[in-house]
């Protein structure tokens, strides 16, 4: 049965990827290539991720960028979780990268670990997404940016990756760069933690988990 399915959305995908190269009055009526482009058409979506399993189902995966500062207390001020996940209802997402950290080390959640972007003023928008993504089977996975921080970088200096003479990586650029042999990876114990403990979520992005050079 699951391999029936697991079957049923891989036709679903490509069927819909064909669309683009082959016109619907070619498909001949009734068949499941023809069924599934109607769907398309008539905006239904194709399938909902199967408890379990939503990273072999979601093949509409949204992914949109939040590295966003709170220099201006404006910045995130007036997010609306609601248009957010109707634009991604709208678009038939099944799962979709949701930002609870970034590169600019600031949280979008009440955090008892790090800082919480101003511009929420205690808000937890993660909360608030999930619950909405959930509403409409939408998958989530949180994001979250490892060595590259900017907070981190700015009020732990003894963190900071160092080259070989001494200087450090990430000085003059827009996000500091950290180094995971120092207490900074018992820093990002503590808030991978803290988000298991705080969310129901599918999965965890740990993004820019590289070293920039020899430190």
């Amino acid at each position: 049965m699951n391999q029936a399915i697991h079957q049923l959305s891989r036709r679903n995908f490509l069927a819909s990827a064909s669309l683009g190269l082959i016109g619907l009055n070619t498909l001949s009526p009734g068949s499941l290539l023809a069924r599934v482009a109607q769907k398309q058409i008539a905006g239904q979506p194709l399938r909902a991720p199967q408890p379990g399993k939503w990273y072999e189902t979601a093949y509409r995966r949204a992914v949109i960028d939040m590295h966003i500062p709170d220099w201006d207390e404006k910045f995130l001020s007036e997010f609306d979780a609601n248009q957010y996940v109707q634009m991604l209802v709208k678009s038939r997402a099944q799962s979709i990268v949701c930002y609870a950290h970034s590169h600019v080390g600031l949280f979008n959640y009440p955090t008892r670990i790090g800082q919480q972007h101003r511009g929420l003023k205690g808000r937890n928008i993660v909360q608030e997404m999930i619950d909405r993504c959930h509403a409409h089977n939408i998958a989530v996975v949180l994001y979250t940016s490892l060595i590259h921080d900017r907070w981190a970088f700015d009020q732990h200096p003894e963190w900071r990756m160092e080259k070989h003479d001494g200087a450090q990586y990430g000085t003059g650029s827009r996000y500091g760069v950290v180094c995971p042999n120092s207490p900074y990876r018992e820093y990002v114990r503590a808030w991978v933690g803290e988000m298991c403990r705080a969310f129901d979520f599918e999965g965890m992005r740990f993004d820019m988990t590289f070293w920039v050079g020899v430190c």
